[in-house]
């Protein structure tokens, strides 16, 4: 938007609350998103709150455990009917040891499977909520019982793409904006800091599927970038309310 254009739209009340909701809905976007994403996060452990631990097991893993126990005490925790189950379910998760694989394979049919189908059935099938690996059979199960390690990098492209396709489309509006209504110094600093933060944020995925100890990127690349949006949009927000003169 040209500076003139902008004087103009900042100057008139109707623009001053175009550019207002606009902001709170960008913010609203922002924050729904951020407390999704972070909800989803604090379930690694099992444990509530959101910790380092969290992200190390989601990104990379547990090698101890196989990846059926760590959906087990993770996000399935919270749907198991009875909490007696989740020690079981783990337990059998480590796969066939010693018991053999046809021991295995009974009591997958006589209690697992009827626990799955009562507790987990509505999202662990295709279509069903998104990134849960269907448990109809126990073909399906198979893969699970392998040593957790973060789960599939095809999965973690395709969390990184969606990721980075919803916070950079906010990044660039609010930039958009930042640059046309807020002085320029500031707008560019705000925009650097989000986009740097968004880069370290996913780069930090990547970093913490090949080593734990990469894991505080996470959250370190997430603050910075909402620190630079929640300000731009809290600068657009204060121009709203206090018109001065754009750059």
């Amino acid at each position: 938007m040209k500076p003139g254009r902008a004087q103009a739209l900042g100057a008139s009340a109707t623009g001053r609350a175009a550019l207002a909701l606009i902001s709170l809905a960008l913010l609203a976007a922002w924050a729904f998103d951020a407390a999704a994403g972070a909800a989803a996060l604090s379930r690694q452990d099992g444990q509530p709150g959101l910790s380092l631990r969290d992200v190390e097991l989601r990104y990379h893993g547990d090698r101890g455990r196989s990846r059926f126990a760590a959906q087990v005490q993770g996000g399935m925790l919270a749907h198991l009917a009875d909490p007696a189950d989740a020690a079981r379910l783990t337990a059998w998760g480590r796969g066939p040891g010693a018991a053999g694989a046809e021991e295995h394979r009974r009591a997958y049919e006589q209690w697992v499977r009827p626990v799955l189908a009562r507790d987990c059935a509505a999202c662990h099938v295709p279509g069903g909520e998104p990134g849960a690996t269907p448990m109809r059979s126990y073909h399906e199960l198979e893969p699970l019982l392998a040593p957790d390690r973060g789960g599939p990098w095809t999965a973690l492209a395709q969390r990184s793409g969606r990721h980075l396709g919803l916070r950079a489309s906010l990044a660039a509006v609010t930039a958009a904006l930042a640059f046309a209504f807020l002085p320029r110094r500031q707008a560019g600093i705000l925009s650097c800091l989000a986009a740097s933060g968004l880069l370290l944020e996913v780069g930090g995925w990547w970093a913490t599927r090949l080593t734990a100890q990469a894991a505080p990127l996470v959250p370190l690349g997430a603050l910075c970038f909402g620190a630079g949006l929640l300000l731009a949009l809290l600068g657009l927000l204060q121009r709203c309310l206090l018109p001065v003169t754009p750059p």
